[in-house]
């Protein structure tokens, strides 16, 4: 059972937290002091100060709350009381999570939602990805062709792994949806994800026209044909791209340029992650060896970002001319978004499983504010619930498999144990 975080570490953990948010408080987007004046930046750092002790006081109090919880729980005479099995302590486990969960409150609403999220996917996608035991294989392949026919059912339900779709379905299916966001819901598109898509749409959205006009006038656009003589054959084109007649040339001159500006940054990021990924490893690792990677996955990711947002737009003069034009005037949104996502299948699968589930948590919270802002129903503190179930998912799977890095980490930063043995053999065997 692990140990009580020490006063020092308590401290340590606050101060660097609190200094960290009261840093971004004063260099943050809009906050930035061109004047530099000392002033200012403290001026800055009282008005969140508030904001920033609460942020701080979670990673703080929560190892601290969890640990003397579930301290109590193991005590024999508190198992004895609850009616729990002291060999077993998932349990006690489970309801320390819960009994500490209230520390997160301490955050705004909207962080916890944006936590529970990315807990749940993570639960989610670890849980479909987990092995079954030995054990249970054993189980399943003994006397397989003698067994009765009603429990070799029951035997291909229990292997319901087999049966999920690809990773990358989860990103054409979010995607899917967020275009439809940011043509009919543009309030519940995540703005930096917003930013992206403006950004490398040069050719699609014109200078001249601000987004919401833009949005306004695509999404209530029909798909006949033009018969007013401007040189566009259908009216959606004199929206996208008014001042090139061409739906061909316009797509092919998107493409080359927003190649150009995608793969620097694309690099970038490639490089920073092949270091983060390989470590001291890298020193070892020979340059053209390295140079050959960073080039094909820049390619890669180049081709991906610039192929699927292009083609988001540019298929649109494609299906006019395929479909009626009264044929799914707005539905037809729902094929762009799912046939221009398939430029994922140009990553390796681990890229396409750490994107997939970006994409899919961002997916969530657009669909959750759509839902609110329709007057769906919820529940209070809905939020807590799922990052509680999350949490005690997450330490079941732990204890069979791997969660994730960043999820390790963290599970191990608060409940202050190592991975199981099961994981750290798994690791070692070469498992993820």
């Amino acid at each position: 059972m692990a140990s009580l975080p020490a006063p020092t570490e308590l401290w340590k953990t606050f101060g660097t937290l609190y200094a960290a948010g009261a840093a971004l408080s004063v260099v943050s987007p809009g906050r930035i002091d061109k004047n530099g004046k000392l002033n200012n930046a403290l001026a800055k750092i009282r008005a969140s100060n508030r904001r920033n002790v609460r942020l701080a006081l979670v990673p703080t109090l929560l190892p601290l709350v969890y640990r003397l919880i579930k301290k109590t729980l193991l005590h024999k005479a508190v198992h004895r009381h609850l009616g729990l099995d002291a060999t077993r302590t998932a349990y006690s486990s489970a309801l320390a999570s819960a009994l500490s969960s209230p520390v997160f409150l301490l955050l705004p609403k909207k962080l916890r939602v944006q936590l529970a999220v990315y807990a749940l996917w993570s639960f989610l996608y670890s849980f479909a990805r987990l092995e079954p035991s030995q054990a249970t294989e054993k189980a399943q392949a003994s006397n397989s062709s003698t067994r009765p026919a009603v429990t070799r059912r029951k035997d291909l339900i229990s292997r319901w792994r087999d049966y999920i779709p690809p990773v990358w379905t989860l990103t054409v299916a979010s995607n899917t949806w967020l275009l439809w966001a940011f043509l009919y819901h543009n309030y519940a598109f995540p703005q930096g994800y917003s930013k992206l898509i403006t950004d490398h749409s040069q050719h699609y959205i014109p200078s001249q026209t601000s987004l919401p006009q833009f949005l306004e006038k695509l999404g209530s656009a029909n798909h006949l044909r033009n018969s007013t003589g401007s040189g566009h054959h259908f009216f959606t084109c004199t929206i996208l791209h008014p001042t090139q007649m061409s739906c061909t040339k316009n797509f092919v001159q998107a493409w080359t340029h927003e190649t150009r500006r995608a793969a620097p940054w694309v690099t970038s990021f490639t490089a920073l992650a092949i270091l983060l990924r390989k470590k001291r490893a890298i020193f070892n690792a020979g340059a053209s060896e390295l140079l050959l990677e960073l080039l094909d996955s820049t390619a890669r990711g180049t081709a991906y970002i610039t192929g699927s947002i292009t083609t988001a737009w540019g298929i649109s003069c494609l299906l006019q001319r395929v479909l009626p034009s009264r044929f799914m005037p707005r539905a037809r949104w729902l094929l762009n978004g799912s046939l221009s996502n398939v430029w994922i299948l140009l990553l390796g699968k681990s890229r396409q499983a750490a994107i997939s589930l970006y994409i899919a948590r961002l997916a969530t919270l657009s669909l959750w504010k759509v839902w609110i802002s329709k007057g769906g129903p919820s529940i209070r503190f809905g939020e807590l619930l799922i990052l509680i179930a999350s949490w005690v998912g997450l330490d079941y799977v732990r204890a069979q498999g791997s969660i994730g890095s960043i999820m390790e980490r963290t599970l191990s930063f608060v409940e202050g144990e190592d991975p199981p043995k099961a994981q750290i053999s798994r690791n070692n065997n070469g498992g993820e």
